[in-house]
């Protein structure tokens, strides 16, 4: 892609960024919507330099709430009075500024090798509009600024590799602003540990250990401090209020990221349905039968031994999530007829992509958003976000690997689909507000 077109696409971002945000501003009536009023007020208590204060709904590092004070601090200088009429406002623009930054730097992926360059279109359109992603970059929560953090460490991991202390900054930044991301910056990490087990299996001999340590020294730093920080919190990841987090074994949460993967990438569900004949009309088919039907009958399974339902998802209809349980996942037969039709796709998928399973870095994306969801007793369609934006970053780095996966997840019709998932929440929450029964008649909006 030219400079030229790489350049009109960011201004392109930008005015979109900017009409949506002086929508939303200007129609708002209420100061701070939902977890926003958590966040402003811890933000506003570190800009008055009340570093002892914390509120107990917070659950996630100050790193957010740190930054955005200086922000404040910023616009302070130019004799702005900092209140919480403003302040929200002040530090949504915030928000909207790191969502341009993030993608701005998803430009810079795949500049630096031989590569059709108009490729990156797609990559930058699919990544930078992602419809869950997209959404919270107008909000001051914390996906957007966790977003950033991981984008810059993915990108100094693929492209800067050697530079090991900007790696360590942006590990450090990615978990000052979501605990989860421990996680994720330990990927490449694992990616080493799977190698080094193959050449034990494969080759009988260990090589290079003291090597990898060497390699992921910084990594493993930030994860001996992270063990210490678990230990000293009472053997919980969260803050604040740890009664609605506790820890499960919720194998189901794999079963929710599946099936929101075939409503966020439909070009799947065509691409699979399409050539669905070719498993069958092989010298293999009855093989590709009985692994098929016990991938949908272990999926199907797991999903009812191990499933829960948080109290807070049927208890608050402004979220998705709410309608998603409440309409298909507590209905028998919708389930069931949902289950298998994601494990048939899915099990094509496998099928026509078997290097998925061959390639170190997605078998780490796997294991990395098993440990990310699974622990989780609450479902949330944003935890998602960071498994699909993760997902979108590795395939459009190893497209020569997986071709034909990559062909139908930087499909247009996945980005078409993307705006028009856009431009649907967008409507639905600016022009849409509802008097909400459930939250003493006050006016809500409906949000991921």
């Amino acid at each position: 892609m030219s400079d030229k077109l790489q350049f009109t696409l960011l201004l392109a971002f930008i005015l979109f960024a900017s009409i949506l945000y002086n929508i939303y501003n200007n129609l708002e009536k209420i100061p701070k919507y939902m977890d926003e009023e958590f966040h402003l007020e811890q933000t506003i208590s570190y800009f008055k330099n009340k570093f002892n204060y914390w509120n107990d709904k917070l659950t996630t590092f100050p790193g957010t709430f740190l930054l955005s004070s200086v922000f404040l601090k910023i616009f302070s200088l130019f004799n702005i009075k900092i209140n919480e009429n403003n302040a929200i406002k002040i530090l949504r623009l915030f928000t909207v500024i790191i969502g341009i930054t993030s993608f701005f730097l998803l430009g810079l992926f795949k500049k630096k090798l031989n590569v059709d360059q108009s490729l990156l279109l797609k990559f930058q359109l699919l990544a930078g509009f992602f419809p869950i992603n997209y959404f919270f970059n107008f909000l001051f929560y914390t996906e957007t600024f966790s977003n950033l953090s991981l984008i810059i460490y993915f990108y100094l991991n693929l492209y800067a590799s050697k530079s090991y202390i900007l790696r360590f900054l942006s590990a450090i930044l990615c978990i000052s602003i979501r605990q989860n991301n421990i996680i994720w910056i330990n990927l490449f990490s694992l990616n080493d540990v799977i190698l080094l087990i193959q050449n034990f299996f494969i080759k009988k001999t260990v090589n290079n250990i003291f090597a990898i340590i060497i390699k992921n020294i910084d990594i493993l730093i930030i994860d001996i401090l992270f063990i210490i920080f678990i230990i000293h919190n009472d053997f919980s990841v969260v803050l604040g209020d740890k009664s609605h987090h506790n820890i499960v074994f919720h194998l189901a949460q794999m079963n929710h990221l599946l099936i929101f993967s075939l409503i966020f990438f439909p070009a799947i569900n065509l691409k699979v349905i399409r050539n669905a004949n070719k498993i069958f009309n092989t010298r293999k088919k009855v093989v590709r039968f009985i692994l098929i039907f016990f991938i949908i009958l272990f999926i199907v399974l797991v999903f009812n031994r191990f499933s829960y339902t948080h109290d807070f998802i049927l208890a608050d209809n402004r979220h998705y999530i709410f309608y998603y349980f409440k309409k298909i996942y507590l209905k028998d037969n919708l389930r069931y007829a949902l289950l298998i039709y994601v494990s048939f796709i899915f099990s094509i998928i496998i099928n026509d992509n078997i290097k998925l399973l061959q390639e170190n870095r997605i078998i780490s994306l796997y294991i990395c958003s098993f440990l990310c969801l699974i622990p989780a007793k609450l479902v949330e369609i944003r935890y998602f976000a960071p498994c699909y934006l993760i997902f979108i970053i590795l395939v459009n780095y190893n497209k020569e690997g997986f071709l034909d996966l990559h062909n139908y997840v930087f499909h247009w019709l996945n980005i078409i689909w993307h705006a028009i998932i856009n431009g649907i929440t967008f409507y639905i929450f600016l022009f849409k507000p509802f008097q909400n029964k459930f939250m003493n008649n006050e006016i809500s909006r409906f949000m991921y």
